[in-house]
């Protein structure tokens, strides 16, 4: 029975280590990984696709970065929505393949909308260099 029940603790902590975090499943937490080798954290599937992405200003990270992708004309308060990690990456998953606006604001970068393609079973990646504020 002891072996049992460790045996059931240790599948525990595996299977929540390799979560990629707490939270909606679509937007995973930072992790250690390193995002610009891309990785299988992010959810795709048949018709949903993820997006990476590797924020710059003066070519250091951008940090707190808030972006939000939304089919073109969609209201504000729709899509996905992520903030920035320490290094700099913004990242979603499990979102439908289509066109779409990238949306981002944050207190180092003046705002910018992107027009962004996620294609659907893969991880649309891409290095963004913002304008810094005034």
């Amino acid at each position: 029975m002891k072996r049992l029940a460790a045996a059931a603790i240790a599948i525990l902590a595996v299977l929540t280590g390799c979560a990629g975090g707490g939270g909606d499943p679509t937007t995973p937490e930072p992790t250690e990984v390193d995002y610009t080798t891309f990785s299988d954290t992010l959810i795709t599937g048949k018709y949903t696709g993820a997006l990476s992405l590797a924020l710059t200003v003066a070519g250091k990270p951008a940090l707190a970065v808030t972006g939000r992708i939304a089919l073109a004309g969609e209201e504000a308060g729709k899509g996905h929505t992520a903030v920035s990690s320490a290094q700099g990456y913004w990242r979603v998953g499990n979102v439908p393949g289509g066109d779409y606006e990238l949306f981002l604001s944050g207190p180092t970068i003046t705002s910018d909308i992107i027009a962004i393609t996620v294609t659907a079973g893969k991880i649309t990646a891409r290095t963004i260099e913002l304008k810094p504020a005034p």
